[in-house]
């Protein structure tokens, strides 16, 4: 099968180059991203530029009173996303059967939370494992992730920037990850969201590719 992925690789370039000749400026959600598609189109590499996810450092504060819907018992792993998406279930499913029941050899009262809307049928499954939690859709996530002693991020098939990492970030919580979920997002959580990933900071990118146009008479 390698040939059939290497010329749909080829084919996919071939394309995107073509595309990307056509317009003014190419975004890209990360800028490793951006960084590889200049080296394999370098006839469009000065127009290309990264511009993320952004997300709400003032709604996803650290400081915010939320309730504690976790209970007592610590401690507490939270996964947020939704629930339907094949590379969601594969890292719950992984983390609750292969990862937390070590955890809860060394500590018994480890939980892991699963938050998230439309959990299919393996997820709901989760919830017969010990110690695994699985809520289904809720109003806010933001109490889940106040109250976990560490956000999850075991996502062993991750693309572009992930929401659910930059939230807990946001919210100043530890994030355990797989080396692909936090891909292009750097470190020192809080500090960096709000250095480089509020939505005025991304949405400065925007501006800064759209002023040359803007003053055009």
């Amino acid at each position: 099968m390698n040939w059939v992925y290497g010329r749909e690789a080829r084919l996919l370039l071939a394309h995107d180059r073509r595309v990307a000749a056509c317009f003014d400026h190419g975004l890209f959600v990360s800028e490793p991203k951006a960084a590889l598609f200049r080296r394999l189109a370098p006839e469009v590499a000065p127009r290309v530029a990264a511009k993320s996810n952004g997300v709400d450092a003032a709604y996803f504060a650290p400081d915010a009173a939320l309730p504690d819907l976790v209970g007592p018992e610590r401690p507490v792993f939270a996964f947020t996303g939704a629930m339907d998406y094949r590379p969601n279930i594969d890292a719950v499913a992984w983390f609750a059967t292969a990862i937390l029941p070590r955890i809860r050899a060394a500590l018994p009262a480890a939980r892991f939370v699963i938050v998230g809307a439309r959990p299919a049928p393996e997820v709901e499954r989760l919830a017969a494992e010990p110690g695994v939690i699985v809520t289904g859709r809720v109003p806010d996530v933001r109490p889940y992730l106040a109250h976990a002693s560490a956000a999850v991020a075991p996502l062993r098939a991750a693309r572009g920037i992930q929401n659910k990492v930059l939230e807990a970030m946001t919210m100043a919580r530890p994030v355990v990850a797989t080396g692909a979920a936090p891909q292009g997002l750097g470190a020192d959580a809080r500090r960096r969201v709000l250095e480089h990933y509020t939505w005025a900071a991304q949405l400065a990118v925007l501006d800064r590719l759209l002023a040359p146009a803007l003053t055009r008479p």
